[in-house]
């Protein structure tokens, strides 16, 4: 049987210890006194632990006895409170931080001495004089002729008259070589002086290509002939002025005109500021509007502007110049003498100072224009030698324009406009497949 009051007294005894644990705690030594930096307190011993409680005894093994219980384990002691740390004296206050001294002012920049003078380029020295140049040597001799040029080519002649026909032999490389070349005709439109090249039209009208022929050796060249064929105006060649789209003149009364005009097919009322005491000649109209002098006459004008027309075509269809003939002055003419023949240009031409046309009665030209023409103000296309403005063609596909008092010669044929301006004068024909306009302008058929 289990013994009670030996288990009694061992809980007793746990207790006793427990107790006496907590006294020795409390008597823990005070904290001393704060130093200047205070000393650290003694820490407090540490309270004894109790005795561990006696483990009880095994009871007797019954016959399958009950297990004893087992005696409770002591308390622990407690733990001794720390002491409290001193306080930490203070720190002594930092000296004041003395006043930085204030910075003198800076000392003037002294002033910068003057540059020193460039010195001065020493003269070049004089370029030595060139040696004399050395005697050129001989001229090679041309070569044997290649070709030869025969000019005017082509030339438009009257029935009847005559021209001097000039021959240049050339080498290979384009020296002039001297011939006496032997003349002849080959194709008919006349007879020519087989020494001299002069050559004269016959009675037959045509044109005769390649017909003179000038021959030195086995080499010739040759020249084309138009013979009694000027640029047939037929009946556009009774009119001074004739244009498809209207006559217009700036001023009423101040413009003098010899010779017939028209328009067709535009109305007559496309005749505008010209009174009829400015045309020494007849106002054709195409209905009964116009001028109150005009003549209504369409089957004529309706004639008239197909055989301008033709007439353009006829003159633009001759054969091209070539060589002295072909763009002479790149489209710009200023003091130049042109001899008869056909002359032509891809370009528009200006003529910008005065030209002379020389020529006999007889002579003709013929200029092919691929764009438009103009005459400066006060400039003037001169005739010589007999040269007459019906022998003169100006077959112009752009705009024609003459300048302020500009003086023209010959028969305009326009594909387009055909503009005078003021105080210009005309010596010829003004056939417009536009219009034709006038600025107090004096324009003159030829006889």
């Amino acid at each position: 049987m289990l013994d009670l009051s030996r288990f009694r007294k061992r809980a007793v005894l746990v207790a006793l210890t427990a107790f006496a644990v907590l006294i020795l705690s409390a008597c823990t030594g005070d904290v001393g006194p704060a130093g200047s930096t205070g000393a650290q307190g003694p820490t407090g011993a540490i309270g004894a632990q109790g005795p561990i409680g006696a483990t009880g005894e095994r009871g007797p093994i019954g016959a399958t006895g009950a297990q004893g219980l087992t005696g409770a384990i002591g308390a622990t002691g407690a733990t001794g409170a720390t002491g409290a740390k001193g306080l930490t004296g203070d720190t002594g206050a930092r000296g004041l931080t003395g006043a930085t001294g204030a910075r003198g002012p800076d000392g003037d920049t002294g002033a910068r001495g003057p540059e020193g003078g460039t010195g001065a380029t020493g003269a070049t020295g004089a370029t030595g004089a060139t040696g004399p140049t050395g005697p050129a040597g001989p001229t090679g001799a041309p070569g044997a002729v290649a070709t030869i040029i025969v000019l005017p080519n082509p030339v438009t002649l009257a029935k009847g008259s005559t021209r001097q026909f000039t021959a240049t032999g050339k080498d290979a490389s384009g020296n002039v070589v001297a011939i006496q070349p032997t003349w002849s005709v080959v194709a008919g439109g006349g007879t020519i002086d087989s020494t001299t090249g002069l050559f004269k039209a016959g009675g037959v009208a045509g044109t005769f290509t390649s017909t003179v022929r000038a021959t030195s050796g086995a080499v010739f060249g040759s020249a084309t002939v138009i013979v009694g064929q000027l640029v047939d105006l037929r009946s556009a060649g009774n009119f001074v002025i004739l244009s498809k789209s209207g006559i217009t003149n700036a001023t009423l009364g101040a413009s003098a005109i010899t010779g017939d005009i028209g328009t067709s097919p535009i109305t007559g009322a496309a005749i505008t500021t010209l009174g009829c005491a400015e045309v020494a000649g007849t106002i054709y109209t195409v209905d009964a509007a116009g001028p109150a002098c005009r003549v209504v006459h369409p089957s004529l004008l309706t004639t008239a502007v197909l055989d301008m027309e033709a007439a353009y075509t006829d003159a633009a269809g001759r054969p091209a110049g070539v060589g002295p003939f072909l763009n002479v002055g790149a489209g710009t003419l200023t003091g130049v003498t042109l001899v008869p023949g056909t002359y032509t240009w891809g370009t528009a031409v200006t003529i910008t100072g005065d030209i002379t046309l020389s020529g006999s009665a007889t002579d003709v030209w013929i200029f092919q224009i691929s764009g438009t023409l103009d005459i400066s103000s006060a400039k003037k296309v001169l005739l010589s030698g007999g040269a007459r403005p019906e022998n003169i063609f100006w077959q112009v596909s752009g705009a024609v324009t003459l300048a302020t008092t500009s003086e023209f010669k010959g028969i305009i044929l326009g594909a387009t406009n055909i503009a005078m301006n003021t105080g210009a004068k005309l010596d010829g024909r003004a056939l417009a497949q536009t219009a034709v306009t006038l600025q107090s302008n004096v324009v003159t058929q030829p006889n």
